[in-house]
């Protein structure tokens, strides 16, 4: 019994109580406070249904547009700077917005231009035509098949 009546012993118990603490409420209130948690979501989210059919879907409820704490870039910004079109696809039929700008000014269409996927840049344009309504093929459409409304 000796071990539990010395002062270091208290001291490393009193530590390990408080680390305890703060761990636990930490992280229930992690979600809570954490800036980037939208914007996280977002980007998971695309990235994990890009290639399904409406995939666009689960999308739903998340704000597009949500910005990162630390670069201000969008989900948009961000795909199109790596050149991911399925990504970029679904984000604009999500609605997300392009004329966002990050800390540095650029929007998706420059940060796509800078890195040079031509692609994204080619859709991005195409997009600015139609006055933002862009819109996924459904199968039928794609292999040309006229369905009646």
């Amino acid at each position: 019994m000796k071990y539990l009546n010395s002062k270091k012993t208290f001291t490393i118990f009193k530590l390990a109580i408080i680390a305890f603490i703060l761990f636990w409420f930490g992280h229930a209130f992690y979600r809570v406070i954490n800036p980037e948690g939208e914007f996280l979501r977002v980007f998971h989210c695309v990235n994990k249904y890009k290639n399904i059919p409406n995939g666009v879907r689960y999308l739903r409820g998340f704000n597009v547009n949500s910005k990162s704490h630390h670069s201000d870039s969008t989900p948009l910004t961000m795909f199109s700077k790596m050149g991911d079109v399925p990504a970029v696809k679904m984000l604009l039929a999500a609605g997300a917005d392009k004329s966002m700008v990050n800390l540095l000014g650029r929007t998706a269409l420059d940060e796509a231009k800078l890195n040079g996927h031509v692609e994204v840049c080619q859709l991005l344009e195409k997009e600015e035509e139609n006055n933002g309504k862009y819109q996924l093929k459904t199968k039928g459409q794609a292999r040309g098949e006229h369905t009646e409304p």
